[in-house]
C-alpha cells in the first residue's frame, strides 16, 4: 500500500509498504510504476530463496549436495559436500557456478593420478623416475608396479595415511565423546593431542593406544580419583581406601572410611550421559543409573554420607571441603540435639 497522502511530482519520494508487513521504504512512482522497484526486503528474501535453489542444482548436477539452508550474498561461504563422501568444505556461490571450484579433495585426487613419467621406459621391470601431479619428490619405480601393482608416490601415500590417520582418530575421539585437537598424524608410534568431553586439561598419546590400548583421559578416571582421596584424606587426617563393603552387596566406594562413616564417589562423565566406549548400548548406560541410584539408597539406608564428585569440577579440593564443612557441622548439630535430650531426661527423672 501507499502510505503518503500526498504527491507533487514524479522526483519526489513516496513511502510505500508491501503486503508481508516489512518496514516501509521509499521510492520514487516512476521507479515503481515503470521498473517494477518494490520492497527491498522481499527482494533480498528472494534473493537468499534464488541462492539456496541455484546452489542446490548446482551441486546435484556435479553429484553432491549443498549443505547450507539459507543464502546471505554472494560474498558469503556456502557448505557443500561432492558425492564421494569427502569432509564438507565451504566455497562462494559464485566460485562453484562460475569459477568451477569443486571438492578440494576430489581435486587433489585427480592431481595426484595425472602424474607424469620422467626418464625413458627400458623394459617393463626398469626403474623409471615419476614425478606426480602435486609435484613431490620424483621416485624411481618400473613400469609394471605403477601399472600392475598400483604403486605411485610415496609423499601422496604418506598423506593419505595422515589424512586417514586424523580421520580414525576423530571419529573415536567422537564416538568417546571427546575431539582430537591435533591437526596433523605422523605415525602411529606418534603422540597426538586429545580432549575429553568433560572438558579436562588435554593430554597425548598415539593413535594405536586410544584406538587398541583402550587408554583415555587420564583425569576422567584414576588421577582424579586420586585427587579426591589425597584432598579428603589432608582435611581430615583419616585414610579413606577404596571398598566393597557388605552392605552395598557388590558395588564399590572409590573411597570410605569407617569411623567416620563417610565415603566419596568421583563420577565420571559416563555417569551423566551415554558414550558409546562406555556403555557400547543405551540399555548398558540405563543400568549405569541404577547402579547408581541403588549406591545412593543403599548409603543412605546404612547412615553413610556419600559425597559425589562430577566430572566438570574445577576444584575438588574446595569442592570437597565444602561438603566436608555440612557434614561436620550436621554431625555437631545431631550430637547437640542428643546431648540436650540426654539433660532433659535427667532432670525429668
Amino acid at each position: 500500500r501507499l502510505l503518503s497522502t500526498s504527491y507533487t511530482g514524479n522526483r519526489k519520494l513516496l513511502l510505500w509498504q508491501c503486503g508481508a508487513g516489512h518496514q516501509p521504504w521509499q521510492a520514487r512512482l516512476s521507479d515503481v510504476k515503470g521498473k517494477g522497484s518494490w520492497c527491498p526486503e522481499c527482494a533480498a528474501e528472494s534473493q537468499r530463496l534464488d541462492g539456496v535453489a541455484v546452489g542446490q542444482q548446482i551441486a546435484r548436477e556435479r553429484g553432491g549436495r549443498l549443505l547450507s539452508t539459507s543464502y546471505t550474498g554472494n560474498r558469503k561461504l556456502l557448505l557443500w559436500q561432492c558425492g564421494a563422501g569427502h569432509q564438507p568444505w565451504r566455497a562462494r556461490l559464485n566460485a562453484v557456478k562460475d569459477g568451477g571450484s569443486w571438492c578440494p579433495e576430489c581435486a587433489a585426487e585427480s592431481k595426484r593420478l595425472d602424474g607424469v613419467a620422467v626418464g625413458q621406459q627400458r623394459g617393463n621391470k626398469q626403474p623409471l623416475l615419476w614425478q606426480c601431479g602435486l609435484g613431490h619428490q620424483p621416485w624411481n619405480a618400473s613400469l609394471h608396479n605403477i601399472k600392475e601393482c598400483g604403486s605411485w608416490c610415496p609423499a601422496c601415500a604418506a598423506d593419505g595415511r595422515r589424512l586417514d590417520g586424523i580421520a580414525i582418530a576423530r571419529r573415536i575421539a567422537e564416538e568417546r565423546g571427546g575431539r582430537i585437537l591435533s591437526e596433523r598424524y605422523a605415525g602411529v608410534d606418534k603422540p597426538l593431542v586429545w580432549r575429553c568431553g568433560a572438558g579436562h586439561p588435554a593430554w597425548t598419546a598415539t593413535l594405536n593406544n586410544v584406538k587398541d590400548g583402550g587408554t583415555w583421559c587420564p583425569y576422567c578416571g584414576f588421577k582424579r580419583e586420586s585427587e579426591c582421596r589425597r584432598a579428603l584424606q589432608a582435611l581430615v587426617g583419616l585414610g579413606f581406601p577404596k571398598c566393597r563393603p557388605e552392605f552395598l552387596q557388590g558395588l564399590e566406594l572409590d573411597g570410605f572410611n569407617v569411623e567416620l562413616g563417610l565415603a566419596f564417589e568421583h563420577q565420571g562423565v559416563q555417569h551423566y550421559q551415554f558414550v558409546p566406549f562406555f556403555h557400547r548400548t543405551p540399555s548398558l548406560f540405563e543400568q549405569q543409573l541404577a547402579r547408581d541410584a541403588q549406591k545412593r539408597r543403599l548409603c543412605l539406608q546404612h547412615g553413610i554420607t556419600l559425597l559425589e564428585v562430577p566430572h566438570n569440577c574445577t576444584c575438588i579440593p574446595s569442592l570437597l571441603s565444602e561438603r566436608l564443612a555440612a557434614f561436620f557441622e550436621r554431625r555437631a548439630s545431631s550430637a547437640l540435639a542428643g546431648l540436650r535430650g540426654i539433660a532433659s531426661a535427667s532432670r525429668g527423672v
